[in-house]
């Protein structure tokens, strides 16, 4: 697409974002996933999140500060130091910003979202194997299912929710256009890495 139709879409206001809704039932068997690279994968306590300020910026941290404060649970990769990669686990309903919707969930159920990998840690595994022993956590809690949205252009998610196991259940296409928004929704055949 070229800068001025960019340009153009922008300025009426017209925006589409299209996400696989997939889910992972936990009373099927969880791998166990390494990353390529030895880092240390553990729930973050509230000392943790002065180290996410580099990755992630103070504002998005004050976000973190109050889901923890919550209930949610945050998952993160440690290399030495360095924070590489964090992921957060919801157990109440939680507003999903790309396509605008309310996620919510019933009775033992969790929501694994807003997941980061830092660009230097990309590619070497951390998001497979920190949503792997996320889904493990879970399972130990007495959890049934978990949900996640993905983006369909994010293929890097694509191929790690899908080697993790998740199934793709639905598909929705979200549009705004002169500040009308509408959800487009329908079922999700195929597996995850045939995408929409």
């Amino acid at each position: 697409m070229n800068k001025t139709l960019k340009s153009t879409i922008k300025k009426v206001g017209f925006n589409w974002q299209t996400e696989i809704l997939a889910e992972y039932l936990l009373e099927e068997k969880i791998l166990n996933i390494e990353p390529k690279i030895k880092v240390v994968i553990k729930e973050a306590q509230s000392s943790d999140f002065d180290k996410l300020v580099d990755m992630a910026g103070e504002k998005k941290v004050d976000i973190f500060r109050k889901r923890f404060k919550s209930g949610a649970v945050c998952f993160i990769a440690i290399d030495r130091d360095k924070i590489a990669y964090y992921g957060w686990m919801g157990f109440a309903n939680e507003y999903e910003a790309n396509c605008q919707i309310m996620v919510k969930l019933n009775n033992k159920e969790a929501y694994w979202f807003d997941c980061w990998t830092a660009p230097e840690y990309r590619k070497m595994g951390l998001h497979t194997a920190v949503t792997a022993r996320a889904l493990i956590y879970l399972r130990d809690k007495g959890y049934k299912k978990v949900l996640s949205f993905i983006t369909v252009k994010n293929i890097p998610s694509l191929k790690a929710f899908d080697r993790v196991g998740f199934r793709g259940k639905k598909v929705v296409t979200f549009i705004m256009l002169f500040g009308l928004k509408f959800h487009i929704w329908r079922k999700f055949n195929g597996d995850l890495m045939q995408r929409v």
